[in-house]
Parts: structure tokens; sequence; C-alpha cells
């Protein structure tokens, strides 16, 4: 199993490891749309990204986010991956079953779950 590594406001500070599920999410991308709507519901917060791929290569930081889901079950943290058409699940933490379909997964807890707290971390400059 491959993993991202994601560390926030310093390339020093310690790692977030995302499980890697680009085989399982890859082709799947979800409209701009979906993330501001996703905005509206919870908090945004700036802050710098440091991001190295499971190849072990750093990546363009400005180009991922980070959206946080959590409830009284618990908490589950996608790595998103912004493009032109929208964005892409790339790497996921918690405790959830990434043989099953992510992306209708998270828009079935978005637009169904009412108590749901909902963060989204973007780079710095980023534009929702």
């Amino acid at each position: 199993m491959s993993y991202w590594k994601v560390r926030m406001d310093s390339p020093e500070a310690a790692p977030y490891e995302f499980m890697d599920t680009r085989r399982v999410t890859g082709r799947q991308v979800l409209r701009p749309e979906f993330l501001r709507d996703l905005a509206e519901r919870g908090r945004v917060i700036e802050k710098d990204l440091f991001v190295v791929g499971p190849e072990g290569k750093g990546r363009y930081t400005n180009t991922f986010i980070i959206i946080s889901l959590s409830d009284q079950r618990g908490e589950v943290v996608f790595l998103m991956e912004t493009y032109m058409v929208g964005i892409r699940i790339v790497g996921v933490r918690g405790a959830i079953d990434v043989s099953e379909n992510l992306v209708d997964l998270l828009q079935d807890i978005v637009r169904y779950s009412r108590d749901i707290e909902v963060s989204i971390i973007i780079p710095k400059g980023y534009k929702i």
C-alpha cells in the first residue's frame, strides 16, 4: 500500500499520511460546484501545503486541497487534486473502505447527513 505525505505550514512538520486511492478513483471527477456547496456548509482554512506523492516526489502543492468530514461516528479526511474541470480524490485517511465507490460515498455523505462537520483546507491564494 502506498501513501501520500502531506505537511502543513512547514516542510519540517510531521506528515499526515493518506492512503493512495488513485487506482479506485483515478478517473472520477467531481464538478467545481460540489466544492462550492461543501464550502458553504463548513469552514475554509488557508494553509501552506507540502505534498509528496507515493512515488516519493514532491508535487505542485497549490493544486491539492483537504476535505475533512466528521460526525458522532468518526472522521474521514480526503486528499483531493484540483483540475480545470473539477477535483478528484487521490488519497483518504480514516475508517473507510477504499474498495467502495468513494465519489458516490462522499456525495451521499454530504447530501444526506444533517449533523456533519465540514472543514476544507486549501492552499493560500486558492479561490473556491
